[in-house]
């Protein structure tokens, strides 16, 4: 085991078999992730898409500890597994919410957001991945002796509520600002960064039943200008 501040990373070294290996590879996925977004972000192409996954861990993370352990109460010292090296309380287990939640977000946005125009072949091959890469995590925890089954039960829970927040979040509410901060950002100071817009274009529709009520008030503002001008 591998302790840190923030983070630590559990892994079998004695009698190592294949699945220890590749269930070890899943507990860190909740910090691989994050790095290789971020060297995309810097190396490849800076947009908004990559900024939000980015940002996604950190701020779960935040509510996790400022909100939801200190909602739990004493729930929140349910020790971990007899035998796990880590001394952190256990409850709610932060990988099962990190990669749940940001799996989930990932899912939306290819099948309703970002990727709602991609071919299916696309959609479909990028849908696998991600469950592919994400959804063993909680697992990966209880096989790792760092968590008990109830503690990665609710750690899931909680990260399928954050990813539709964030989804949801994202999409009705900042998703319309983006389009003019993109244009600040081009003119101003930042404007070295070159940070492109791939979320949301002005002139495309909400992507779920919630259209109408997103449009709605839209449309009136629109219709509002319309009238006061001369």
């Amino acid at each position: 085991m591998v302790p840190r501040t923030f983070f630590s990373i559990s892994m079998p070294t004695e009698n190592v078999g294949f699945w220890d290996v590749v269930l070890s590879f899943y507990g860190m996925v909740p910090y691989l992730v994050p790095i290789a977004i971020a060297l995309e972000l810097i190396f490849h192409r800076r947009s908004w898409t990559r900024i939000f996954a980015l940002l996604f861990i950190p701020i779960v993370a935040i509510i996790n500890a400022v909100i939801l352990v200190k909602g739990l109460g004493d729930c929140s010292e349910c020790e971990r597994p007899c035998g796990s090296c880590v001394s952190s309380n256990g409850m709610p287990s932060g990988h099962a919410t990190n990669a749940i939640g940001l799996c989930l977000w990932l899912l939306l946005e290819t099948l309703l957001g970002v990727g709602k125009s991609w071919p299916l072949s696309t959609k479909t091959a990028a849908c696998v991945g991600f469950i592919l890469l994400f959804v063993p995590v909680p697992y990966s925890r209880m096989y790792l002796g760092d968590h008990t089954a109830l503690q990665v039960e609710i750690g899931s829970a909680n990260g399928v509520v954050l990813g539709l927040l964030y989804f949801f979040l994202l999409r009705y509410v900042i998703a319309k600002r983006l389009p003019r901060a993109t244009e600040r950002l081009k003119q101003g100071r930042f404007h070295f960064l070159k940070l492109t817009n791939d979320f949301y274009r002005e002139k495309e529709a909400p992507p779920t039943m919630l259209a109408p009520l997103v449009n709605r008030d839209t449309t009136e503002s629109v219709r509002h200008r319309d009238d006061e001008s001369p």
